[in-house]
């Protein structure tokens, strides 16, 4: 694939190239410079993406602050569970518990049944001294083991826990209770992978899995409706977006997501709906009421058949 087909099918593929080969200093320039080019917009997921790969490799090199930075930007674009379960992680490690309590409790209120972080979440109570809450917390995931996990003895894990401290357990809590979010995440990346290579088809076919298999994660059923409208599957888009929102109805970037798929469809008051309900939760959300403010004040012509909106705008806005 030439360079130029490469970034039709990944808008920020210098940057990532730069990222691969340990140039991280490089590659927040190359992302910065992409992002400043107003004429080949980048979507909000896909800059969120970026900076929290920006972030990993900030992290692996030993800069910290720029680490949650990058992943506070991220944010700042959408609200994704593993983003919050990111930053919660390393803000335990840079000593803000408060912080952290924060970001993890977000992550669990996007998706109740991730895994990851509520054990990330007892942990961080074992290391402020409320032992029996997380032993409580960790006892009732082991109740519940990921399917088809290979997973130490849980009993092992909480004596570690009980005996030698968070440290010590911590990989093994983490191992025996969480594993099937690791995999997850692969199908995730490779799905990604596949359709910045073009590969639309396999891509799609990956997500659909991924969603079938973690049928309670908001985040996975949001993130897959997304990419079914960029593909053209605006009832399959349509119908995912309503599934995310089924399972966490304060989703607010799914929420405003499906209206801006309704009103490709013609549905432009159910659109309107939709952006409201964002307002009457969140009244200061400046990205729902933009698209209120377009929706409203748009004037369509005497036939009826509005212009449509454009799917590659900012996605987690």
């Amino acid at each position: 694939m030439k360079e130029s087909e490469a970034s039709a099918h990944d808008p920020v593929a210098p940057f990532r190239a730069l990222l691969a080969s340990g140039q991280v200093e490089l590659a927040r320039e190359a992302l910065r410079r992409r992002l400043a080019e107003p004429a080949q917009p980048v979507t909000a997921a896909e800059a969120a993406t970026a900076f929290a790969l920006l972030a990993r490799g900030e992290e692996r090199a030993g800069d910290l602050a720029r680490a949650r930075a990058s992943l506070e930007r991220a944010l700042s674009l959408v609200d994704w569970a593993d983003l919050r379960l990111a930053l919660g992680t390393l803000l335990a490690r840079l000593g803000d518990k408060a912080g952290a309590r924060r970001e993890l409790d977000r992550a669990l209120a996007i998706n109740p049944h991730y895994r990851a972080a509520a054990v990330e979440r007892a942990l961080l109570d074992a290391s402020e001294g409320r032992i029996a809450e997380s032993l409580a917390a960790l006892r009732t995931l082991g109740e519940s083991p990921p399917a088809a996990s290979a997973m130490p003895p849980i009993e092992d894990a909480l004596a570690r826990l009980r005996a030698a401290g968070v440290d010590d357990a911590a990989p093994w809590l983490r191992r025996a209770l969480a594993p099937g979010d690791e995999a997850l995440e692969r199908m995730l990346a490779d799905a990604e992978e596949r359709i910045l290579g073009g590969d639309l088809g396999g891509g799609l076919a990956l997500l659909r899995r991924c969603a079938a298999e973690r049928p309670g994660y908001a985040d996975v059923a949001a993130l897959l409706g997304s990419y079914e409208l960029r593909a053209g599957f605006v009832d399959d888009g349509i119908a995912s977006l309503v599934s995310a929102l089924e399972l966490n109805p304060d989703y607010h970037a799914a929420r405003l997501q499906l209206a801006r798929a309704l009103d490709l469809r013609g549905e432009r008051e159910r659109a309107l709906t939709e952006v409201r309900a964002v307002l009457e939760r969140e009244p200061s959300h400046t990205d729902a009421a933009a698209l209120l403010e377009r929706l409203e004040g748009r004037r369509r012509p005497a036939s009826g058949v509005g212009p449509r909106p454009d799917l590659r705008r900012p996605e987690g806005s």
